[in-house]
């Protein structure tokens, strides 16, 4: 039997149709495969890391209140530092609810958020005092080891 060219032609269409049409199907099933991986992703890790991105931003607005009180506005500055504290609080609570970081993760950095407080109450009850001048609470001993310790947190929470 003699296969003309038309057939020849139909066949190649058609085996050609299939190939197109597999690889449409491993594609889709790619596709919607990575999607769900995503989708848990999302789920699982992304409250993980807006909660330590958003703590890491209450760390550092400890900072923020150091500034307000250079600037003379002692209650402004408590302010910050007290809504600074509820802010790593809650974020704290949040990482041991979603439970994707370790807790000696979560303790380091209540370990850091300690050492912060610490270091800011010092400066503030030497600045009630009046025994530090704004000028010289910069280059105390204190605002270098806040300084210090926010450092290690930058590091730390792009670690985790």
């Amino acid at each position: 039997m003699r296969i003309t060219l038309v057939r020849k032609l139909t066949l190649y269409f058609f085996v050609g149709v299939g190939i197109a049409l597999a690889i449409a199907l491993i594609g889709y099933h790619g596709m919607n495969s990575m999607a769900a991986k995503i989708h848990l992703i999302a789920e699982r890790n992304w409250p993980s890391a807006d909660a330590i991105l958003r703590t890491e931003i209450a760390l550092f607005e400890q900072n923020n209140a150091i500034t307000r009180l250079l600037g003379g506005d002692i209650e402004g500055g408590r302010r910050i530092s007290e809504e600074a504290r509820v802010k790593v609080s809650n974020g704290m609570k949040r990482l041991e609810e979603d439970g994707v970081i370790f807790k000696d993760n979560i303790l380091e950095i209540r370990r850091m958020q300690e050492k912060i407080d610490k270091v800011v109450n010092t400066i503030f009850a030497d600045y009630k005092k009046g025994s530090t001048k704004p000028e010289l609470i910069l280059k105390s001993a204190a605002k270098q080891e806040l300084d210090a310790v926010l450092d290690s947190v930058t590091s730390y929470s792009q670690q985790l």
